[in-house]
Order: C-alpha cells, then structure tokens, then sequence
C-alpha cells in the first residue's frame, strides 16, 4: 500500500462518527434547552407571591436578631418538605443529562472515537453546568441585594424592645 492510500485510509478513519461522542451531544444539547426553556419561561410550578416570601424573610432575619442581641438559643429547624415540584424536577433532570453527556464525551475518547463529537459533547455539557450555577449564583446575589435594601428601608426598626 503506498503513502498516499495510506493517508486515505486514515482520513476515512476519522470521518466515522462515534456512538458515545453523539450521544453526548445529544444528551448535553438536550440538558441545554430544557434549562433555557426553563429559565426563558418558568416557573412551572405554581409559586408563593414575592411579598409574602420577602416578608416571612424580613421577619425571620428581624427575630434571629433580636435573638442573638437576648443571648437566647435559635429555635430548632423545622424539617424542610420534601416537595418535588416539575421546577425541581426539570431542574435536577438537566444536571444529570449534562454530567452524563460529560461522561459520554469522556468514555468517547476512551474508546478512542473521533475527537470532536467528543469535545463537543464534553463542552456543551460543561456549558449547560455553568449555565444552572450562573443563575444560582445570580439569584442568590440579587436575593441579598433585596434582604439589604429591604432591611435598609426598615432601617432602625429593629429595636429591642
């Protein structure tokens, strides 16, 4: 065989498209839109208004306070519900399917399949990850940007009294 099927040959090689590093994309592609369709368009599930939320919060921050400032014991926690609404669901959904097209784009260069299904995969699934941090991330910050100005507004009403 001469150089130059040689080559041929090797370039057939590469243009096959392996079943993991598809799969990965798929997977991550799949993980991707449902957490942009989420954020686009959710809440699924119905929600408690933002007043009330904000207000149980303000008082409970105004009590833990007054509590620290007495010397008293926080009170016990009370067991959180364990409620499995479609926002978790859909939410814990696509952080599974990223970490799994991770691992398929992984086990995909393992098994020595052609690189770029693989990357692909790979990245699109590391991309959708920080994707759900980053809204985390951006919620818990504006989360606490509302808790200051509000405890702000109330201002020197937290008198011990």
């Amino acid at each position: 065989m001469t150089e130059a099927e040689e080559r041929r040959q090797g370039k057939r090689q590469e243009q096959r498209i392996g079943a993991f590093g598809v799969a990965a994309i798929a997977l991550a592609a799949l993980a991707l839109a449902v957490v942009v369709v989420e954020l686009a368009a959710g809440p699924f599930a119905p929600q408690q208004p933002v007043e009330e939320t904000v207000a149980d919060l303000v008082v409970g921050v105004k009590d833990a306070i007054v509590r620290r400032a007495r010397g008293e014991e926080a009170p016990p926690p009370a067991p959180a519900p364990s409620d499995w609404d479609i926002d978790r669901i859909l939410t814990t959904g696509s952080i599974a399917g990223a970490g799994v097209a991770m691992l398929l784009g992984i086990i995909a260069l393992v098994r020595q399949e052609p690189r770029a299904p693989a990357y692909v995969g790979f990245t699109l699934g590391a991309g959708t990850l920080l994707v759900v941090w980053l809204q985390w991330m951006a919620f818990a910050i504006l989360g606490v940007l509302l808790i200051v100005a509000i405890l702000n507004l109330i201002g020197g009403d937290l008198s011990i009294g």
